[in-house]
């Protein structure tokens, strides 16, 4: 069974390509389709080059997509977000909706 399969209505996930992390909320895992219904609420570019997985430096940009549209995309792309990598971009997105 595909790990995808175990993500949570609300659970934050991250969809990673080179330098560029989406981070998502799972609306709702479709198991028949092997699909997650996401909706993004931030995309991190790092401007220096450093790898995703080190841990976060000023040397990013952070767009706010909480009023994009939702996404269809295959579950097993995405992984299970930790705490530590996101509640500090969430804090600053809600300082840029200020």
């Amino acid at each position: 069974m595909d790990c995808a399969l175990n993500f949570k209505p609300g659970q934050i996930v991250s969809l990673e390509c080179g330098d560029a992390c989406l981070h998502s909320e799972v609306i709702q895992v479709v198991e028949a389709r092997q699909v997650c219904w996401v909706r993004p609420l931030m995309l991190v570019v790092l401007l220096s080059g450093k790898d995703l997985s080190a841990q976060w430096s000023e040397d990013y940009t952070l767009s706010d997509l909480r009023d994009g549209a939702d996404l269809l995309w295959p579950g097993s792309l995405f992984r299970a977000a930790l705490d530590t990598e996101v509640i500090s971009l969430l804090t600053e997105l809600q300082s840029l909706g200020l």
